[in-house]
Formats: C-alpha cells, structure tokens, sequence
C-alpha cells in the first residue's frame, strides 16, 4: 500500500510538472496578413504573410514569413539585424511593426531572399519586450 501511494504521489508530481514547463511556453496565435506596401519610387509591392504569435513569461514575439511581389525594385538579398532600426534597402532606417497587432519591435530579424521569379522571401523573427 505505501508503494502504492508513493507511485501515486510522484505520478501526480510528474502531472503538476508537465503541465507547468507547457504553461511557461506561453500562448501561441497563428495569423496572416495581406497589405500593399508603397516603394520610395512611387509603386506599390504586395506583400502575403503568414506567422505566429507568441506571448509567455519571457518574451512576446513573432516569427513570420512574407512574400513580396509586384514592385520590388531596390529590395536586396540580405540579413538584416534592428535594435530597434536597420538600414534595409530601399527603405533606409526604419522599424519593424507587427503584422499581428502594429506593435513596433524592440528588436528584429530579417533575412531577405532574392527569388528566381523576381518576387522576394522574407524570414522575420520579432521581439517586442
């Protein structure tokens, strides 16, 4: 009986356990965005998005990836690092602003890739805290 009750006892630690380490990743929210996007040489590119949205004890963050189409032109293949700002080209300095809510990011991350079709994919992963 009192091996009984031991085994009990830790089946029952391993639970509060488990479910404590699956509530500290936080609460994640998929979502996607659609928007056209004016180029400093007066077109517009199209930008489809998809990503997640992540809100726990340590961080709020996005990971997100966009294709970009239409006018492309001065985009350039490259990584791109902003604590809070980063000179992406044609843009200049500027910030990131979440598709999920607006929110301005603390800091990012965007790796842009040059497409065989002229589109462009954009890797990002935003912190906003």
């Amino acid at each position: 009986m009192k091996a009984l009750l031991v085994v009990i006892s830790l089946m029952g630690a391993m639970f509060a356990t488990s479910t404590a380490a699956m509530a500290s990743e936080g609460a994640a929210t998929q979502y996607q965005a659609s928007f056209l996007a004016p180029m400093p040489d007066g077109g517009f590119s199209q930008w489809t998005c998809s990503g997640v949205h992540v809100v726990n004890l340590v961080s709020i963050k996005d990971s997100e990836i966009c294709t970009v189409s239409g006018d492309t032109t001065g985009l350039v293949a490259g990584v791109y690092v902003g604590n809070p700002t980063a000179n992406v080209p044609p843009f200049g300095e500027v910030p990131w602003f979440s598709d999920f809510d607006g929110v301005t990011a603390t800091r990012f991350k965007a790796i842009i890739v040059a497409n065989p079709d002229g589109t462009f994919t954009q890797h990002i992963l935003a912190y906003y805290n």
